[in-house]
């Protein structure tokens, strides 16, 4: 049986700002021999604050490569590639360019939500590598011309390029449910992130992010009920609010909020 999507991670833009939501587990194999015997860890930060730039990251899918973990690699990133005249333009194609050069080549599904601000407005990429790219080959697509370039092998493109305020990533099923399948019943149903204030956003990712962990334990995968493997989606939240201003991230505990 497939697993699952290891992570559910958020990003949503909105005129007064950017708020940026990802769950903390990680999830490892026990023992060298047997790879479907699995523990967990929580409480992982998977979002990230550059140093010197208002400019965020969270990540979705390979928890670590070459020995180290994507946010121990995000912090060398940080040091050795941006600089204070980077914006999330810039730093997206860097990160695109960064895991292009790792060696031996990334095979593995993962992503990065790239959020922060270009001429006063809010902005987001994906840099991501899917089952469709060769090994160590990432996009770099900007969600406010997302048109999906090459997916299974060949080229589709959307009557018109479709401007993305919100991203979702990992186990995205809550958030497709809310943002793609509920208008399909009725146009009633559309959020739109542009009539949405800040502190609906928060509120909004709190809900996403919350209800992909508990719908986990309705999952059903024989392995999860015999304790073989956990489910992929855990722990405490992160949120991440970014405005012009500048960059804050808190914990949220669904279990104790």
């Amino acid at each position: 049986m497939e697993r699952l999507k290891l992570t559910s991670i958020f990003t949503i833009l909105c005129p007064e700002g950017i708020v940026m939501a990802a769950d903390s587990r990680i999830s490892y194999q026990l023992y060298p021999n047997n790879p479907d015997i699995l523990g967990y860890d929580d409480n992982v930060k998977k979002i990230y604050q550059f140093e010197t730039i208002n400019v965020g990251v969270s990540y979705w899918g390979l928890a670590a490569f070459q020995g180290e973990t994507v946010l121990e690699h995000l912090e060398k990133f940080d040091e050795s590639h941006a600089n204070k005249n980077d914006n999330v333009d810039s730093i997206a194609e860097k990160l695109k360019n960064y895991l292009e050069s790792i060696e031996p080549k990334i095979k593995r599904r993962m992503g990065l939500h790239v959020a922060g601000y270009v001429n006063n407005a809010p902005k987001l990429h994906h840099v991501f590598h899917e089952s469709w790219n060769t090994a160590g080959e990432f996009e770099n697509e900007d969600c406010h011309k997302e048109y999906h370039i090459r997916p299974y092998g060949y080229t589709v493109s959307y009557r018109e390029r479709r401007e993305y305020l919100a991203l979702f990533n990992g186990d995205n099923l809550i958030a497709n449910a809310l943002f793609n399948y509920a208008p399909l019943f009725h146009p009633y149903y559309a959020i739109t992130p542009l009539s949405l204030r800040l502190s609906d956003c928060v509120e909004l990712a709190k809900l996403i992010i919350s209800t992909s962990i508990y719908r986990l334990n309705y999952y059903f995968d024989q392995r999860m009920q015999q304790n073989k493997i956990p489910a992929d989606v855990g722990g405490p939240i992160y949120l991440a609010t970014i405005t012009k201003e500048g960059f804050s991230l808190e914990k949220y505990d669904p279990d104790t909020s």
